[in-house]
C-alpha cells in the first residue's frame, strides 16, 4: 500500500474495506473510507458534478482520496460487451459474408468468436496480475510487457483506434438518420428530400455534446443498458425484414468479377468480419464490475454470455441477408430491404441508438488519458477537489473532441474505408494478438503446453488476418479514390 504522502499508482482501483472483502485483497489494493448511506436527490447531483474535479471517478492520484468499490455484475459487463461489440457494422457484414459465400462467410465467423472468446478470458485474468486490479488495458501493457513496449504498443494504438471509432461512428449514424428521413421523404409525392449528409452527422455529433458530460465509464450503465438493448433491436430487425422481403427471383450467389476483383475484396471482408468480434476497451469494462474477492469469474460469465449472443446475432443477419439478397446485398442491409418503411425507419434509429452508446465507450478510454495525463497535471497548480475550473477544464476537451471527430466526419464521410486500414493493423494487434502474447509471458513456465500452442496459433492466424485484411483495404482505398470527395 502507498504510504499516506505519496500519489497512488495510476489506473489501479482502491477498494473500500467492506466486511465481505478479504483483508489480503484489500492489502494488495489499497483500502478506503466505507462507504456513506445513500445520499438525497440534491446530494447525488452535487456529487455526479464533483466527480469531474475530484479522484473519487476515475483520477487516482492521491491515496488520501476517497474509492467507492466497483459494484457492477456479471450481468452488466454482459450487456456492455453487446452494446460495444455489436455495433452497427453488424448491418455491413452480410456484404462482407457475400465475398467470401456460405462456407467461407460462416467458418470465418465461427473461428472469429472462438478466438475472440479465447483472448476475451485470457484478458480477464490478466486484469488482476501480481495481485493488483489494472483498470486500463494501458496500464496492463505497462505491468507485463514493460514501460517502453507497453506504453510504446498499447497506448499508443487505443488511442488511435478508439479516436478513429469516435470518427466513424458519427458517419456510419449519419447515414442511418439520413436513411430513415429519406424513407419517410420518399413516402410524400413530390417531397424535396435533403441529400446532404453533413447535418445528419452533424445532429449525431450535437447529441454526443450533451452525452460526454457523464464521468466515467462506470456512469454510463443506463446508456450501454440501452445501447445492448437497440443491438438486439435492430439485429432483429433486419433479420424480420429479410424474411418478409423474401428471397430475390434473380438472386445470385456466385462471386463476380475479375481474379483481382474477387481476391482483394475477400481480403477486406475477412478482416470486416473477424475483427468486429475486437474490443479494444474490453479492460475498462471489467474494470467496472464487483470484486468479491475476484472480478475475474464474472467477467468470464460475462465474455462467455455477450459473446455468444452477439455470434448469434451476426449469424442471423448475415445468413438472413445473404440468402435474401445474394451477392448484390447493400453495404447496410436496411437499404436492401426499404420496405416495409416502418421497420427501417425503426431500425435505423435503434441503429443510431446503438451508436451513441458505443461512441461513449471509445471516447471515454481517449477522456481517461487525457485526464491522467494531461488535463489534470500537478504543473497547472488546480486543486483537484471540488474545483470549477478543474470541471470546465475536463469538459472543455471533451466537447473539443466531440467537434474535432465531428468535423472529420462531415469532411471525410469515406473515412469508413479508411478505418478498414487503421483498424486491420490496431485491431488485430490489441484484441487478438497481445493478448495472447501477454498470456504466454505472463505465465510462464507454468504455462501448458496446449495452452501455449493455441496462443501462438491465434496470434499467427491474427498476424495474417490483419496482413490481409490491410491489403484489401489498401486496395478498396486505390480503387475507390476517384469517387472520394471531400465535404460530400
Amino acid at each position: 500500500m502507498a504510504p499516506p504522502n505519496e500519489p497512488a499508482a495510476v489506473g489501479v482501483v482502491r477498494f473500500s474495506s467492506l466486511p465481505d472483502v478479504p483483508a489480503s485483497f484489500v492489502e494488495a489494493n489499497g483500502a478506503t473510507e466505507p462507504l456513506a448511506p445513500r445520499p438525497g436527490t440534491l446530494s447525488r447531483l452535487h456529487k455526479s458534478l464533483s466527480t469531474f474535479s475530484s479522484s473519487t471517478s476515475l483520477l487516482p492520484h492521491s491515496s488520501s482520496c476517497t474509492f467507492q468499490e466497483p459494484t457492477g455484475t456479471w450481468f452488466q459487463g454482459c450487456y456492455y460487451l453487446v452494446a460495444t461489440v455489436g455495433a452497427p457494422f453488424t448491418l455491413s457484414l452480410p456484404n462482407a459474408f457475400a465475398r467470401l459465400g456460405w462456407a467461407g462467410g460462416t467458418t470465418t465467423v465461427l473461428v472469429a468468436y472462438l478466438a475472440t472468446l479465447w483472448c476475451a478470458t485470457r484478458m480477464a485474468h490478466l486484469h488482476e496480475f501480481g495481485g493488483v486490479r489494472r483498470t486500463r488495458y494501458r496500464d496492463l501493457g505497462v505491468a507485463v510487457l514493460g514501460p517502453r513496449l507497453g506504453r510504446a504498443l498499447v497506448t499508443c494504438l487505443q488511442l488511435v483506434v478508439n479516436t478513429g471509432m469516435c470518427t466513424i461512428y458519427p458517419v456510419i449514424c449519419g447515414q442511418a438518420l439520413q436513411g430513415a428521413y429519406t424513407a419517410l421523404c420518399g413516402l410524400r409525392a413530390g417531397a424535396h428530400c435533403l441529400p446532404s449528409l453533413s447535418p445528419w452527422i452533424a445532429g449525431f455529433s450535437g447529441a454526443q455534446l450533451l452525452l460526454v458530460v457523464l464521468p466515467d465509464i462506470a456512469s454510463l450503465a443506463p446508456v450501454q443498458a440501452a445501447g445492448a438493448l437497440t443491438t438486439l433491436g435492430f439485429c432483429f430487425l433486419a433479420v424480420l425484414g429479410c424474411i418478409l422481403h423474401g428471397r430475390d427471383a434473380d438472386v445470385s450467389y456466385a462471386i463476380a468479377g475479375s481474379v483481382a476483383g474477387r481476391l482483394f475484396p475477400a481480403f477486406s471482408a475477412l478482416g470486416s468480419i473477424t475483427l468486429l468480434f475486437g474490443n479494444t476497451v474490453l479492460v475498462e469494462t471489467q474494470a467496472v464490475l464487483a470484486a468479491r474477492p475476484s472480478a475475474v469469474p464474472p467477467m468470464r460469465r460475462a465474455a462467455l454470455v455477450g459473446y455468444t449472443v452477439i455470434c448469434a446475432l451476426v449469424l442471423a443477419v448475415v445468413l438472413s441477408g445473404y440468402w435474401a439478397f445474394g451477392a448484390g446485398v447493400d453495404s447496410l442491409v436496411f437499404n436492401s430491404i426499404r420496405h416495409p418503411i416502418w421497420l427501417v425507419v425503426l431500425g435505423n434509429f435503434l441503429l443510431v441508438g446503438n451508436g451513441l452508446a458505443g461512441y461513449l465507450m471509445f471516447a471515454h478510454s481517449v477522456f481517461d488519458w487525457v485526464d491522467t495525463r494531461i488535463a489534470l497535471a500537478h504543473w497547472t497548480g488546480l486543486e483537484y477537489r471540488d474545483s470549477w475550473a478543474v470541471i470546465a477544464k475536463r469538459l472543455s476537451f471533451r466537447w473539443a473532441f466531440v467537434a474535432a471527430t465531428g468535423f472529420l466526419a462531415v469532411a471525410l464521410p469515406f473515412i469508413t474505408d479508411l478505418m478498414g486500414l487503421v483498424g486491420s493493423v490496431g485491431y488485430a494487434p490489441l484484441c487478438f494478438i497481445l493478448p495472447c502474447v501477454m498470456w504466454m509471458m505472463a505465465r510462464g513456465a507454468a504455462l501448458r503446453r496446449w495452452e501455449r500452442a493455441l496462443c501462438q496459433l491465434i496470434a499467427a492466424l491474427f498476424v495474417l488476418v490483419g496482413l490481409l485484411a490491410a491489403v484489401g483495404s489498401a486496395w478498396s482505398i486505390v480503387d475507390h479514390a476517384t469517387s472520394y470527395a471531400f465535404f460530400s
